[in-house]
Order: structure tokens, then C-alpha cells, then sequence
């Protein structure tokens, strides 16, 4: 397998990546039209990017391959669009923890600044100018946060060490989570108003951008300072620089812009820190971001999955349900046809289980089918797809994992072994979920096996496996794990041979 390293990533991940096997190919810089013929060439697995890529539908359509892995070095995936990566099946991660240490940094030694008027006055001594500004402490003022995920968390507990009084605003956590990192739960607007200092600390999304807009700015306190650290686009430029011009905002500083690198306004304020998006670029930040994307990788190269962002995560110890979940929809989609339905019951990790089942049933006749793009293909081609609960243990055996396709329903279980337990009403089966299996249902008399055996036996076919299950209204089922897939002469031949012991059906499917 190959990969692409688009971007720059910290030296040890890329020697850490030759090291799993992977062929590694540094090209930074490279056009869209070079990078798009790259992705074409469909020698590419993996592909390594940061923020100048963007990784819009129009790139990864250019990506030819069947197990694709596009990886962000840093935070957010603002510039890729994860609706087209999804429909096409390419995972896509980030390494959202990696350089939270190092953005809250930033974002605390930028209020610092911008509190004491530190740019100003290194330009001002540079020109010969001795012209003392008067600042602000820190300690004792408000810091209110918006956003109290990774990144705000950590700055909320950094500006309590200074001594700040912190509130914070975000809708998506709990109530207990604000007492543990010391900040007093707050609206937007009351955080906005109250707070000596904001700083931004949420992702970009259609509620977010530009939700530091005139008005916002304007509810904002007299002579407060403004720092975002997190996404450009959810500041309007124009009304930050008219808050500072008019004196109404004290300062800002900005590691973030809603075009970089960045060409407006601002550029003249002298009330403005700015930063070339370095949150995450330091030495210890690069080098973690860098060896958790292995990390990812290596899971990928390992498994065929990984804790995609697009993607439902496989919990350890899960991935032989994983597989077992893909075989069942595979099974039951070669029995019944065309699909409409797919219905998955579990009594555990029931998510990541239904997009297996449905990766495993469109896979039988469609490729490029993976956990990523399975549930969007379903949907786009009208399949119905529902996911419940197993029935208590003492009603079937325990740990069973139910696949059902249109009306056939299958059943596996991982307890002892992986295997197949039950096809429709024919329950005690118990073969693997691999290869090529012969499947008859046919009468409960004797004879079946000995003709079975004998046929295939002159047709050089090698068994290397046969169960029977139990008896459902006078009818049995047999599976056979055969060496190789029969021929149409081969099979109609058995179909003939087994007439007389009421042969209902004869299958074979690929597992």
C-alpha cells in the first residue's frame, strides 16, 4: 500500500509510517491538477493532508481505489467535504486531541498580548519610538468561553490558574461538565456581554459561521478583547474591524481567518494581533499529531477500519461480530432478491453491526461497498434499513447476532468460534462464515447425504465441511463448505439427483 504525504507532518511519522510496510511519497506543494493525477493513478491508499488542500467532491472524485484512507493532520475537517468522502467511501480522520495543549496556549498567550499591548509596542520601540501603553491584567477579569469542548476546557482551566473568573456557553454539554472545568454555565449572549475577554472554541458549521457578526460584536463589553484560535469564518471581518475603529472592542487577536492567507481589512489595524494559524505548530503538537495519525493508519492497514470520523468506530473486541455481521448480509442478500429491506438485531454495538450487514449485502452486487459509504448506498438506492435489539437470552442462544434481508433471515453467533447458526426456520447449524457453501432444503428422509456425497465426489468436488440442521415442518437444510464454486452442469446435475428426496432448493453462495 501506498501513501501520499500532500502537506508537511513531523519527521518521525513519515519514517514511523515506512515502518509499517506503507510506500511513502513526500510531495508537497503539488498542484491540484498534479495531486488530482496522483489520486487518479489508483496507486494511492492513503493520502496525508493539512489545511491548504482542500479535499472538496471535485478532488475525491478524481481518487480511483477501493480501500482509501484521507487523513487530516490537526483539528476539523473544514476543508474536506465528508458528504462526498462518505458517498465514495473514503474514511476520514483527524487527530482532534493532539494539539490541544498547544492551541490553549496559544489562545491564553494571545490574550496576554493583546491585553498588554504587546505588538503595538514592539513596533513602536523598532521605530525609535519609547511611548509606554497602559494594559490590562488579567487576573480578576471575565473570561468567557464559547465552546467548552477539547480546546475550550483546557483554556477555561488555564485562565482560572491566572486568576480569571470563567464563564462559558455551549448547548452540547452537560451541566456537570462546566463545575469540572471551573466555568459557570452562561447564554451566549449574557457570556458575550459579561466577559472581558471571548475566546472562540467551537467547529465550523452552518450555526457557527459568522456568528461573531456586528450584532454580536455590538452586545459584546465596552473595550473587551476578542481571540479566536479556532475557525476564521465564524468572525465578519468587516464588523471586527469596525467594532476596533469605532473603539467599542479594546482589541482582538487572531490565529484564524476567513481566507488565508489572509488579504483584508485587518491587515491595517493596529489593534490586531495576528498569526499565520499556528495553533497547532509547535514541536510537541507536530510530533503528536503525526504519530496518532500512525496510530490510525496502522489500525486501517490492520483491520480495514478505523475510528473514521464518516464511519461507525468497531469497539475492541468487536471485530469478529464485524466480519460476522458482514457475512450474514452477504449470505441472505445471495438468497433474496432485490433488496429492499435490511434488518439487523444485536444486543450490542448494534450501529457499527447494521453497516456491516449492509456492506456485506450490497457488496454481492455492487463494489466499493465499505463501512464508510454502506448506509449512504443503501439509502441512495431505496433501501429500507432498521436496526433493534435481540430478544432476551433465554429465548435464543445467547450473544446471537440476526441478520434479515427482504423476508430471509440468517443468524451467527462468535461464542466459541465464529460461525453460522441459523438460516430462516432451520436453526442448529454451525458452520463458518467463509468460502464457498452449497445450501439444499430438501425432505426429512434418509439417503440425502450419501447422494450428496457421491455426486460431488464423481465431480471431483472436495467437501470440506457438511452440518444438517434441525427439522422445520418435515424439511431439513444442509450446508456444505466446498473447496470451489459448481458449475452450472455440476449443479443441475445434483438438482436432478436429489429430486426424489423432495428437493425444495438448491443455492450456493459465496461468503
Amino acid at each position: 500500500m501506498k501513501a501520499l504525504v500532500a502537506e508537511p507532518i513531523h519527521n518521525a511519522a513519515i519514517q514511523a509510517l515506512k515502518g509499517l510496510g506503507l510506500s511513502v511519497e513526500v510531495s508537497l506543494g503539488l498542484s491540484r491538477d498534479a495531486l488530482c493525477s496522483a489520486l487518479g493513478s489508483g496507486a494511492i491508499d492513503v493520502l496525508i493532508i493539512r489545511t491548504k488542500v482542500q479535499a472538496d467532491r471535485e478532488l475525491l472524485n478524481c481518487w480511483k481505489g477501493t480501500q482509501r484512507l484521507l487523513c487530516r493532520a490537526g483539528i476539523g475537517v473544514d476543508n474536506i467535504n465528508l458528504d462526498a468522502a462518505t458517498a465514495l467511501g473514503i474514511a476520514v480522520i483527524n487527530t482532534a486531541e493532539a494539539s490541544t495543549q498547544s492551541v490553549a496556549e496559544l489562545a491564553i498567550g494571545l490574550m496576554i498580548a493583546a491585553a498588554r499591548n504587546v505588538a503595538s509596542q514592539d513596533r513602536a520601540i523598532r521605530i525609535g519610538a519609547w511611548k509606554r501603553q497602559e494594559g490590562m491584567e488579567l487576573s480578576g477579569k471575565t473570561l468567557g468561553i464559547i465552546g467548552l469542548g477539547r480546546i475550550g476546557s483546557r483554556v477555561a482551566m488555564l485562565g482560572k490558574a491566572l486568576g480569571m473568573h470563567v464563564v462559558a456557553h455551549d448547548p452540547y454539554i452537560r451541566d456537570d461538565r462546566f463545575a469540572e472545568f471551573g466555568a459557570e454555565k452562561s447564554t451566549l449572549e449574557d457570556t458575550l456581554g459579561r466577559a472581558d475577554v471571548v475566546s472562540l472554541h467551537t467547529p465550523l458549521t452552518p450555526e457557527t459561521e459568522r456568528m461573531m457578526n456586528k450584532a454580536r460584536l455590538g452586545i459584546m463589553k465596552q473595550g473587551s478583547i476578542l481571540i479566536n484560535t479556532a475557525r476564521g469564518p465564524m468572525v465578519d471581518d468587516e464588523a471586527l474591524c469596525d467594532a476596533l475603529d469605532s473603539g467599542h472592542l479594546a482589541g482582538a487577536a487572531l490565529d484564524v481567518f476567513p481566507e488565508e492567507p489572509y488579504k483584508g481589512r485587518l491587515l491595517s489595524n493596529e489593534s490586531v494581533i495576528m498569526t499565520p494559524h499556528i495553533g497547532g505548530s509547535t514541536s510537541e503538537s507536530l510530533e503528536r499529531i503525526g504519530m496518532r495519525l500512525v496510530e490510525q493508519i496502522a489500525e486501517f492497514l490492520r483491520a480495514g477500519h478505523t475510528s473514521a470520523l464518516n464511519a461507525p468506530l468497531v469497539p475492541t473486541g468487536a471485530e469478529d461480530l464485524v466480519v460476522l455481521a458482514r457475512a450474514l448480509g452477504r449470505l441472505c442478500a445471495q438468497l433474496d432478491g432485490p433488496l429492499h429491506r435490511i434488518t439487523v438485531q444485536a444486543s450490542a454495538h448494534g450501529r457499527v453491526l447494521t453497516h456491516a450487514a449492509v456492506q456485506g449485502a450490497l457488496s454481492v452486487h455492487q463494489e466499493g461497498i465499505n463501512l464508510v459509504n454502506a448506509l449512504a448506498q443503501a439509502q441512495q438506492r431505496g433501501i429500507s434499513v432498521l436496526t433493534g435489539q435481540t430478544e432476551p437470552a433465554d429465548k435464543q442462544q445467547p450473544g446471537e447476532l440476526q441478520v434479515m434481508v427482504n423476508e430471509t433471515l440468517a443468524a451467527g453467533s462468535v461464542q466459541g468460534g465464529m460461525r453460522i447458526t441459523r438460516i430462516g426456520e432451520h436453526t442448529r447449524l454451525d458452520f463458518a462464515p467463509q468460502g464457498s457453501i452449497l445450501l439444499l432444503w430438501y425432505d426429512d428422509v434418509p439417503g440425502v447425504i450419501g447422494a450428496v456425497g457421491t455426486h460431488l465426489g464423481k465431480a471431483d468436488i472436495n467437501i470440506k465441511r457438511m452440518v444438517v440442521s434441525d427439522v422445520a415442518d418435515g424439511n431439513a437444510l444442509m450446508a456444505l463448505a466446498v473447496g470451489d464454486a459448481l458449475d452450472a452442469e455440476v449443479m443441475e446435475g445434483l438438482r436432478e439427483r436429489l429430486k426424489e428426496f423432495g428437493l425444495s432448493r438448491l443455492a450456493q453462495v459465496r461468503l
